[in-house]
């Protein structure tokens, strides 16, 4: 019989981050970290990046999606 525990580790702080690392090590531990804000499992890494060119492109003044196929 498996038992599951599920705890919530605050990594922002120094502790929380030292027991995240120890656990990353152990057998029997697996770790799930939530996705950061803005992006959702729907997005792609295609539209992701699409995104991050159309940053880039603005910041520069300069078409970086030019010779980049997605």
């Amino acid at each position: 019989m498996e038992t599951i525990v599920t705890a919530r580790i605050d990594v922002s702080k120094p502790a929380g981050r030292k027991i995240a690392r120890e656990l990353e090590n152990k057998k029997y531990v697996e770790l799930e970290y939530p996705m950061i804000g803005g992006i959702s499992e729907k997005n792609s890494h295609k539209v992701i990046f699409g995104r991050f060119l159309d940053r880039l492109s603005e910041h520069y003044n300069y078409d970086m999606h030019e010779g980049i196929e997605l």
